[in-house]
């Protein structure tokens, strides 16, 4: 049963965005956008950075989300839905939008790099090491709470000459074993119904920024209350409803999506040690065939 479930979203930092004569209220949609503010966001100091523009995490799952709101495929087949994938596609036109535009903004010294670690990247920007970065839904209120600086939630951007179509649902789900007692079962069984309640779903989602499962909840009077003090949580719902249904943005369907996202990850780290862009993602779809080919002999055996 779906649970945690989330969406990348933008976070930025309205005061640094004031400062540096960029409207707090209007956060950049487009990849130009986004590279015109982070460059005026980025503060050197002598050799030294104190504030970058833009970070991303090296995970993935957020090339991911990039690909699929232009509407592109990961893989071939639909996205392995029409039929079991064969081959990467991620490496055409918009998955090479995606590396250039971070290229871009590395080879400028707009974009922080702090590697695969969460707390690393949501701590600088608490500490306004970073004024945008690309972020869970799941961790807003969390973020908003902690932070000393107004904080703002928007989409994630797109190239201009692309739409947005939206994003990937992720996160996790709640499973139940039939290799327990029946009793056990059964309050199992009581207790994920519990969990799906519109009261208790609406404290959920106020208090994370995960989305609520029951639709219902966005009626309930908490999340109307919570809306007004946090309006960054609506955002995150906007996004996922104003997502346009398809095999883009439904996801892939592979096996091998942890050697897949780990060969994307390593083609961010040589692009930003200074291999072509278009060559280090090329590697990382070559590196998915062969994991797709290996994985459908081995299933056919």
């Amino acid at each position: 049963m779906p649970f945690n479930s989330s969406t990348p979203v933008l976070i930025y930092n309205k005061d640094a965005f004031a400062k540096a004569g960029l409207d707090p209220e209007k956060a950049p949609k487009t990849y130009a956008e986004l590279q015109e503010a982070a460059k005026k966001l980025t503060i050197k100091e002598g050799g030294n950075v104190k504030q970058y523009g833009f970070s991303m995490l090296n995970y993935g799952w957020f090339f991911e989300e990039l690909l699929a709101t232009q509407g592109a495929l990961y893989v071939d087949n639909e996205n392995g839905r029409k039929d079991a994938a064969k081959k990467a596609v991620f490496n055409g036109k918009e998955g090479q939008k995606v590396f250039g535009m971070l290229d871009e903004l590395n080879k400028a010294g707009a974009l922080g790099k702090y590697g695969a670690s969460w707390d690393d990247i949501r701590a600088a920007f608490q500490s306004g090491q970073v004024a945008m970065y690309l972020d869970s839904s799941a961790g807003v209120r969390d973020l908003i709470d902690a932070s000393k600086f107004n904080v703002g939630v928007s989409y994630i951007p797109y190239p201009e000459d692309s739409k947005q179509n939206g994003v990937v649902i992720g996160g996790a789900s709640l499973w139940m074993t039939n290799m327990v007692s029946e009793e056990t079962q059964q309050g199992a069984w009581d207790f994920m119904k519990y969990l799906t309640k519109p009261d208790v779903q609406a404290k959920w989602h106020t208090a994370t920024g995960y989305f609520s499962i029951n639709p219902d909840a966005y009626n309930e009077p908490l999340v109307k209350e919570q809306y007004e003090k946090y309006p960054q949580l609506k955002v995150t719902v906007d996004q996922l409803q104003a997502t346009k249904q398809s095999p883009a943005t439904q996801g892939a369907l592979i096996s091998v999506f942890p050697e897949s996202r780990d060969a994307v990850v390593k083609a961010l780290e040589a692009m930003y040690d200074g291999e072509n862009s278009k060559e280090a993602l090329d590697e990382a779809a070559k590196a998915t065939d062969r994991a797709i080919s290996i994985s459908a002999r081995t299933s056919q055996k």
